[in-house]
């Protein structure tokens, strides 16, 4: 129970330290990026970390993460100053967002709270690390922890660094070393913690999604500009208040589809397996494996019997040879347990798409044309290509307007979608 008490403090600890950038970043959202803070403070500290072993700037031990960490902190601090300033009448911006959006706050937290406290029950009832591709992840930590600088040891072969998309089990190895626990322990907990902050995103974007569909008579400068006018703040966050219930059920919904549901597999399993479905139709939808063994009679066949909804799609060839397709959904890979890249990117994907809609908003706000830097005309494209740096500039400085941030907001955008690549590169 301890190491599940230590996890939440570290995690909570990371979000705090992002949670002035996160509010400032992600300002045209009405839920200003609070689901993705975690996230993104584990996305930002783990990055500084991994950028510093790299260039020898930064040992990979725990003085190092906390120097990291200090830094993403300070760098938050500073790019969401405007959330700490006080207003006219003494209060300041973020605090007062937060009281008005405590309905976000408070289920953004219990969700993720029960979710992280159930899934580390639940591993704890089957925490063996074997099978499938576990101890090949678990030895990529090892390899992690053990390595004073990047890239780290490659536990197969000596002297050499990982050749793969190692970022995941750098941030595994940050919350290992934080924390205190066991490399064990540490995968057990970071399943569970993976699986909260997956839910928590899915929850936030279909939150902002259903927000964005209610604020379309508020001024789309009140929601989008940051600014100190608590007094348009005050008109925004209480309509914010009034509508907040009517988000958070499909936000809820959202958490159900998108990390709970799977497909039909498992119910054709159970009526099948209960001789309720012949065995002509189940041969017709050529789910793999079914078809293994007869019917048990229960609702379940066997011990693998679920592992069958990962390849509900078979294909074939030309030749008429079986080609497996898998197609793994969330809660498999979490009941399946493995701690695989496209399981670790899962948080950050959302991450993504949460930061895409911002970007989206600030585009149709910001006026965002290609005119701007002078490419939307033959004489524009012409003087375009003799002031090339000029033109470059231009774009930038647009593109640093869509953003909210100027050129930070540029490069935490190109961090956030570049860090796919290097978590699972089909993400990205």
């Amino acid at each position: 129970m301890l190491s599940v008490i230590l996890w939440w403090l570290v995690i909570q600890l990371l979000g705090l330290a992002a949670l002035p950038l996160t509010w400032r970043l992600f300002a045209r959202l009405p839920g200003r990026g609070y689901p993705f803070t975690k996230a993104l403070g584990l996305l930002l500290v783990s990055y500084v970390l991994w950028l510093g072993a790299i260039f020898h700037l930064l040992p990979n031990d725990l003085g190092g993460t906390a120097v990291a960490l200090l830094l993403v902190a300070g760098a938050s601090a500073w790019l969401g100053r405007d959330a700490w300033r006080r207003g006219s009448d003494g209060k300041r911006p973020l605090l007062a967002w937060l009281r008005a959006q405590r309905r976000l706050v408070l289920t953004s937290e219990l969700l993720f709270l029960l979710v992280f406290i159930g899934w580390a029950v639940f591993r704890a009832y089957n925490p063996d690390i074997s099978g499938t591709e576990k101890p090949m992840e678990l030895a990529f930590i090892n390899g992690v922890l053990r390595s004073r600088f990047f890239p780290p040891q490659d536990p197969w072969l000596s002297g050499y660094g990982i050749s793969y998309y190692y970022f995941g089990y750098v941030m595994l190895a940050i919350l290992i070393r934080l924390t205190g626990v066991l490399p064990e322990v540490g995968f057990n907990l970071g399943l569970a913690l993976w699986f909260a902050l997956t839910l928590l995103g899915a929850f936030g974007i279909v939150y902002d999604l259903v927000r964005l569909a209610g604020n379309r008579k508020l001024d789309a400068d009140v929601v989008t500009n940051e600014t100190s006018n608590l007094k348009e703040l005050s008109r925004n966050t209480q309509y914010a208040v009034r509508s907040d219930g009517r988000a958070i059920g499909p936000g809820l919904l959202a958490v159900l589809f998108v990390g709970v549901i799977g497909n039909l597999q498992g119910i054709i399993e159970g009526l099948y397996q209960r001789r309720l479905l012949s065995e002509r139709f189940v041969r017709w939808l050529d789910i793999k494996g079914m078809l293994d063994a007869a019917p048990t009679g229960n609702w379940t066949g066997g011990f693998w019997w679920w592992w069958h909804a990962s390849r509900v799609i078979h294909d074939k060839d030309l030749l008429g040879n079986s080609v497996e397709v898998i197609d793994e959904f969330p809660f498999f890979s979490f009941l399946l347990g493995d701690m695989h890249p496209h399981v670790l990117a899962l948080p950050f994907v959302l991450l993504a798409i949460g930061l895409a809609v911002n970007l989206l908003l600030g585009a149709r706000d910001f006026g965002f044309r290609i005119s701007d830097f002078g490419l939307s005309s033959s004489p524009d494209r012409q003087s375009a290509l003799r002031n090339p740096q000029s033109a470059i500039l231009g774009f930038w400085r647009s593109l640093g307007g869509v953003t909210g941030l100027g050129s930070p907001g540029i490069i935490l955008y190109a961090l956030a979608l570049g860090a796919l690549g290097f978590l699972n590169t089909w993400d990205f």
